[in-house]
This record gives C-alpha cells, sequence and structure tokens, in this order.
C-alpha cells in the first residue's frame, strides 16, 4: 500500500572541486566529509581548464542538474567533517548571502574585511564576519546568486582576481558576504597537496 505521506523535498547540493589534472585517483579533500540528511550531494570535478572557466562550468553544471546550492571546496585544503552541515544550515538562514569557511593564510589568498577604511586579512575568533572579499577555498553559493548576476560569472583581469571580480560583482547584486571564522579548514603543506596543484 502506498503512502499518504510525501517524501521529503531534497535540498540539492553540487560539491565541486577544480583540479589541473583529472583527479582519478579520488579528492583527498573530501574524504571524510559529511553529508547532511535530506540532502543530494552530487560531487563534480571540473579539470583541464583555467580557474574561471572551471568556475564557469561548474555553475553551468548546476543550474543544468538544478542543483540548489554550490560549494567550492579547493584542492589544497581538509576541511572538518560536519562542513557541509554547517555551511547549509548557515546558508539556509542567510538567503542572500554566499558564505565561507575560515583557513590559515596561503597562497590560495584570503578573505578580506574593511577595518577602519583599510583592507586587511580576515583573522580567525570564531565569530561571523561580512567581507567585502570572499575567496572560494570552502565556499557555499544559492544557485539564485547565478540567475540574479550576468555572464561570465567569474573572470580574471590584470586588475581583479577572480575572487575580487565576483565578490564585487554580487554586492552589487545586493548579496552580502560572510565568513564564519568557527568552520574551519586546514591547508596541506607545500608540496602534499590534494592530487595535482592548481591551475
Amino acid at each position: 500500500m502506498k503512502s499518504n505521506i510525501p517524501d521529503p523535498i531534497l535540498t540539492r547540493i553540487l560539491l565541486a572541486v577544480h583540479t589541473k589534472n583529472k583527479a582519478e585517483k579520488g579528492l583527498p579533500c573530501l574524504e571524510g566529509i559529511l553529508y547532511p540528511e535530506r540532502s543530494e550531494v552530487k560531487i563534480f570535478n571540473s579539470w583541464g581548464r583555467s580557474l574561471a572557466d572551471s568556475y564557469n562550468y561548474i555553475v553551468q553544471t548546476a543550474l543544468d542538474d538544478k542543483a540548489n546550492y554550490i560549494i567550492f571546496v579547493d584542492e589544497n585544503i581538509y576541511p572538518d567533517k560536519n562542513v557541509i552541515e554547517d555551511l547549509l544550515f548557515l546558508a539556509e538562514n542567510n538567503p542572500k548571502c554566499a558564505i565561507g569557511a575560515w583557513y590559515p593564510k596561503s597562497k590560495q589568498g584570503n578573505h578580506v574585511v574593511l577595518k577602519n577604511g583599510k583592507k586587511i586579512n580576515l583573522d580567525c575568533d570564531d565569530k561571523i564576519h561580512d567581507v567585502i572579499i570572499l575567496t572560494f577555498v570552502c565556499t557555499i553559493f544559492p544557485i539564485q546568486i547565478f540567475k540574479d548576476i550576468s555572464k561570465p560569472w567569474f573572470k580574471k583581469s590584470l586588475l581583479l582576481s577572480i575572487d575580487t571580480f565576483f565578490s564585487q560583482k554580487i554586492i552589487n547584486a545586493g548579496y552580502r558576504l560572510l565568513v564564519d571564522t568557527s568552520i574551519k579548514c586546514g591547508v596541506y603543506p607545500s608540496g602534499n597537496m590534494g592530487t595535482s596543484g592548481v591551475n
């Protein structure tokens, strides 16, 4: 007998990692990560493209898959096992925001805050902060952001990094950029990166 109780609505998440080469041996940066209940998580490896082209390809894939959220994870970090659940909780309660986890200073760049009129790197104090530049090392985006802004979503120029270009673009579209420094990621030591290095 068929139940009259409707199936729960699943939150669809595209969990994306950019690599220079195809991650044929897996993605160590995602090992041990737990998936939230009532979610459908698709792991997606974009490889062989420039970073901007890769991010644009990831977004188009998420739109085609009708995902609700995209989570970018850099191959050279190792997030806490609850990172998806923690980021998703914040995203669901802050729908007009892109939200990142905190990680130590590294070559991947840093989240930037405005303090006393000066741009400085964000320190870790286990609190949530508004930032003016959000990096994509471990970050969740509601898919609606990419419906509200024009292509190209990501672009690198001589004057602006990919992170800066995109951060300015979504701030201008009315979104906030948040970083929860209580959600932490480690960084692989130099020469011991997750797969093949970033492009």
